[in-house]
C-alpha cells in the first residue's frame, strides 16, 4: 500500500498486486507499472512486509500472499 502523499504518483491508485520474490522487485513493478514514481520514494521510506517493519528490505523476500505497507519513517530529534 502506497503513502497518501506517493498517490501522486500513481494518480490515486492505493495499491497494486505483482508476482514477486523480493522487495528489489516489489521496486521494480512498481516503477514498470508508474515509470514517474522516483525510486528514492519507494526507498526513502520504512517498509513493513506481512505487518513486520523491515529495517533493510531490498533483498528480503516477499511471498505471493504478501503485504507490502510503505510507511513514513519518524525521525528522532
Amino acid at each position: 500500500m502506497f503513502l497518501a502523499a506517493q498517490r501522486r504518483f500513481t494518480g490515486g491508485c492505493h495499491e497494486i498486486h505483482a508476482a514477486v520474490r523480493d522487495f528489489r522487485d516489489v521496486v521494480a513493478a512498481v516503477r514498470g507499472r508508474f515509470p514517474e514514481f522516483p525510486e528514492s520514494e519507494l526507498l526513502g521510506c520504512s517498509v513493513a512486509i506481512d505487518g513486520e517493519i523491515v529495517n533493510r528490505p531490498w533483498l528480503e523476500p516477499v511471498g505471493a500472499d504478501s503485504e507490502v505497507i510503505f510507511v513514513a519513517r519518524i525521525g528522532a530529534g
